[in-house]
C-alpha cells in the first residue's frame, strides 16, 4: 500500500537554527532519507520552499483568485512529503516517525548555539558470543560515563542471517534499530549486538560510533559452546546460526567451528573496512585492556577497580578452562583449520599497532 506522509514544520523555529544546528538536522535526514531508500520503503520525497513563496488559488462562482501565501495562517507549514511504500497503517506511522524532527530537543538547541554540538561516541559490542561481552557492558556502565546494553535475546538474529544468505534483510525492527541508533548518536550509550553481518548498516546511520570486537581461541569457544548446548536446543539461537545450507549435514562439533569461522571472518572484514572506528581485542586479554580500550571509544572511566573486579568476577571474560577434555566436541580437521584460519585473522588485527588494545 502506498501512504503520503506530510513534514509540517515551523519556520520560526528552523530560522532560529545556527549553522551547526541546521548541519546536524540536514545530516538526520538525509541519514533518514537513506534507511527508507535502502529498506525499498521510499518511492518519492521532496522539500518545499519557504511558505512565503507559495500562492493560493481558489475558484468562487466561476471567478478565480491567486493571493499570494498559504491558504490559512498557522503555526506550523507543510514543509515536504514523503510517499511511502508499506504493508498497512501500522507500518507507515513506524516509518513516518522521523529522527530529526523528533527530538530535537532545547538542551540540544543550547549546545549548537555555543558552538559545534557535542557528539559522544555510541559504543556498539560484537563477538561470536562467549566472549564476555555481558562482562564487559556490566562494567563499562558501573565503571564509566557510559550506559552499555547487552541484549540477552537479540532481535536481529533472523536479519542477521537473512544478510548471510543475500537476502532480504531490512524488517520493520531492523528500521526501527537503525532509526534508534540514529536518535542515540552522539550520545554516551553503548549496546552488545549478535548481528555481525548487520553492522555495515549500524556505521551508515552513526557518525560518531565506535565499534569493539572481541574473539577467543576456537578451542575455547567451542568447548565453550558445547557444554552450553549450543545447536542442541532448537531455541532461536540454534535456528539463526550464520552456517551455509550445506552445513546441516555436519556433526555438531563442525557447525560449531564453522559458524565460529564465519562470524568471525565477517567481523575482520568489517573491521579492516571501517579500521578508524574499530578495536580488536582478545578476551584472555581483556582486563588489561579494559583502559585502553575506554581510550580509543571515547568512555570516560570512572573507577577501573570496579571494572577489573567485574571481569575478574565473570568466566566468560577471560582464559575459559572450566570445561575439561571430556567435553570437547569432535571436530574435522577442515572445520578447525577454517577456524583456526579466522581466528589468526582476528589476532593479526589485535597486535596491529594501529588497531591493537592489547597492551
Amino acid at each position: 500500500m502506498k501512504f503520503l506522509c506530510l513534514a509540517y514544520e515551523e519556520e520560526s523555529k528552523l530560522n532560529e537554527l545556527s549553522r551547526p544546528e541546521w548541519d546536524v538536522l540536514r545530516s538526520e535526514t538525509l541519514a533518514y532519507v537513506d534507511i527508507l531508500q535502502k529498506s525499498g520503503h521510499l518511492i518519492l520525497t521532496n522539500a518545499l520552499q519557504s511558505a512565503h513563496t507559495a500562492a493560493t488559488v481558489r475558484v468562487r462562482e466561476g471567478n478565480l483568485s491567486v493571493t499570494d501565501g498559504p491558504y490559512a495562517e498557522t503555526r506550523e507549514q507543510l514543509g515536504g512529503f514523503f510517499l511511502l511504500e508499506a504493508r498497512d497503517r501500522r507500518e507507515a506511522v513506524a516509518l513516518a516517525l522521523c529522527p530529526a524532527r523528533k527530538h530535537r530537543g532545547a538542551a540540544d538547541r543550547g549546545s549548537a548555539a555555543r558552538g559545534a554540538p557535542l557528539l559522544r561516541p555510541v559504543l556498539i559490542i560484537a563477538s561470536t558470543g562467549r566472549c564476555g561481552t555481558r562482562a564487559l557492558c556490566d562494567a563499562l556502565t558501573a565503571a564509566s560515563d557510559h550506559r552499555v546494553r547487552h541484549e540477552p535475546e537479540p532481535l536481529l538474529l533472523e536479519e542477521a542471517q537473512r544478510a548471510y544468505h543475500g537476502r532480504w534483510r531490512y524488517s520493520w525492527t531492523f528500521l526501527q534499530r537503525l532509526l534508534a541508533w540514529r536518535r542515540l548518536d552522539g550520545t554516551p550509550y553503548g549496546e552488545a549486538v549478535r548481528c555481525p553481518t548487520l553492522l555495515g548498516d549500524i556505521a551508515r546511520v552513526t557518525r560518531s560510533a565506535r565499534f569493539v570486537i572481541l574473539f577467543r581461541e576456537p578451542e575455547q569457544y567451542v568447548r565453550s559452546a558445547w557444554g552450553r548446548g549450543v545447536l542442541r536446543k532448537g531455541n532461536a539461537w540454534d535456528r539463526y546460526r550464520l552456517l551455509p545450507d550445506s552445513a546441516d549435514a555436519l556433526a555438531i562439533g563442525d557447525q560449531i567451528a564453522l559458524h565460529y569461522a564465519e562470524v568471525n571472518r565477517i567481523l575482520a572484514e568489517f573491521a579492516v573496512r571501517h579500521a578508524k572506528r574499530v578495536t580488536v581485542c582478545e578476551t584472555n586479554h581483556l582486563d588489561r585492556a579494559f583502559p585502553q580500550l575506554c581510550t580509543f571509544a571515547g568512555v570516560k572511566l570512572l573507577d577501573r577497580a570496579a571494572a577489573e573486579a567485574i571481569l575478574s568476577a565473570r568466566p566468560n571474560a577471560g582464559p575459559l578452562s572450566r570445561y575439561g577434555e571430556s567435553e570437547a566436541p569432535m571436530v574435522s580437521a577442515q572445520a578447525r583449520s577454517a577456524a583456526v584460519v579466522a581466528y589468526q585473522r582476528l589476532r593479526g588485527l589485535a597486535e596491529d599497532g594501529d588497531s591493537s588494545v592489547e597492551p
